[in-house]
């Protein structure tokens, strides 16, 4: 690509998209050739609804990309991708339409928005605030507004020290999941085993209490 980001594509659409990111990635059917059908994306959940159409992958729409695979070609601009409202509750679906109108949807599935970085922000997991949150109150670090943040109902300083610790170790065991998951996206090594976080995992007293 003269002047652009040399780029392989991938293929399917990712399950993560970073909001203000160009979202490109390839796709196929086998029964659905690019040649006869239309296909048509839509991100969707309670409150918002993003669509956007894949082009046949031929070389002049990929504009020099070098795909994956697949006979479909995606690319949304940061620009479209800036204005989607972040949430893990997404679900995309694909639909095929072929000439005479008829649609079918040939895939679905859950999918997360992340919010842009480009603004000032606080773009830590919820294990992440929950764990800083807990170890500065641990530490005695805590301004007096953390002690009376409200978990499961209860304000922090009314859990006793025991119950503190169970919590921030619920927490932490979540979060150092997510980096190693974050590792392993990233292609790095990570020797260490993901251990899977199950409901007996969380502390008995906050069980069924929400997070």
């Amino acid at each position: 690509m003269d002047g652009g980001i040399e780029m392989r594509v991938r293929y399917k659409i990712p399950l993560t998209i970073q909001n203000g990111d160009s979202l490109i990635f390839s796709d196929g059917y086998n029964e659905f050739p690019a040649a006869d059908f239309t296909f048509n994306y839509t991100i969707v959940n309670a409150a918002n609804k993003y669509t956007f159409t894949a082009v046949a992958a031929t070389p002049e729409n990929i504009l020099g990309y070098e795909l994956d695979g697949g006979d479909l070609f995606v690319r949304v601009a940061p620009e479209d991708t800036a204005k989607y409202i972040a949430g893990d509750d997404y679900t995309y679906y694909v639909q095929a339409e072929d000439d005479n109108g008829n649609k079918i949807t040939v895939e679905s599935g859950p999918i997360t928005l992340i919010d842009e970085y480009s603004t000032v922000g606080d773009y830590r997991s919820h294990a992440k605030i929950m764990l800083d949150l807990l170890e500065a109150y641990l530490q005695g670090t805590a301004p007096d507004a953390v002690k009376k943040y409200s978990v499961a109902g209860r304000s922090i300083e009314s859990y006793d020290l025991k119950e503190i610790v169970e919590l921030r170790n619920y927490y932490k065991l979540i979060f150092e999941n997510e980096v190693k998951k974050n590792k392993i996206a990233r292609g790095e090594r990570d020797y260490s085993s993901t251990t899977k976080v199950r409901f007996g995992t969380m502390p008995e007293f906050y069980r069924g209490q929400g997070k």
